[in-house]
């Protein structure tokens, strides 16, 4: 067995993860540097063993599940802006093709009236609609008032 095959295995043998076979045993008594470097992990193993793991601060696991939030967030936030920008280039190709096709086959005369009429229509719902938009404005008010005393008194103020 050639020492290069070996050197992998030393760290797995020194913290017994695996078993040296017959091949890595007489490898390891006839060679010195890796016999060396076996036992230089073995003792490092010990050493490690014998030292107490330091307790992490009272806010570390609240600083890491921040990190990672914020991290996590990153992430979603290009996946999401790579998502809007693929739906934004298919609705300009759809559009675009759209024109394409009525302009080839001579219906854009009968879409431009098609245009003034749905326009005509908006329009005049627009018109009957003012006259309520105070009630509908102060509705809203409402609601996301009450909505922000309910957010409060479920959660609170924090400062």
């Amino acid at each position: 067995m050639p020492c290069t095959e070996l050197d992998e295995l030393i760290e797995p043998i020194a913290a017994g993860e695996i078993e040296p076979d017959a091949v890595m045993r007489a490898h390891l008594a006839t060679c010195t540097v890796c016999a060396s470097a076996l036992a230089l992990a073995r003792h490092i193993d010990r050493v490690l063993a014998m030292q107490s793991a330091p307790e992490p601060s009272p806010r570390f696991t609240q600083a890491l599940m921040a990190r990672m939030r914020r991290e996590r967030w990153r992430s979603e936030q290009y996946l999401d802006l790579a998502f809007n920008a693929a739906v934004a280039l298919a609705i300009a190709a759809g559009a675009g093709g759209l024109c394409l096709v009525l302009t080839m086959s001579g219906l854009a005369t009968v879409s431009a009236d098609l245009t003034r009429v749905v326009v005509a229509a908006a329009s005049a719902a627009v018109a009957s609609l003012v006259p309520a938009l105070p009630v509908y404005a102060a509705a809203a008010a409402l609601f996301v008032s009450g909505m922000a005393l309910w957010w409060w008194a479920e959660h609170g103020l924090e400062i």
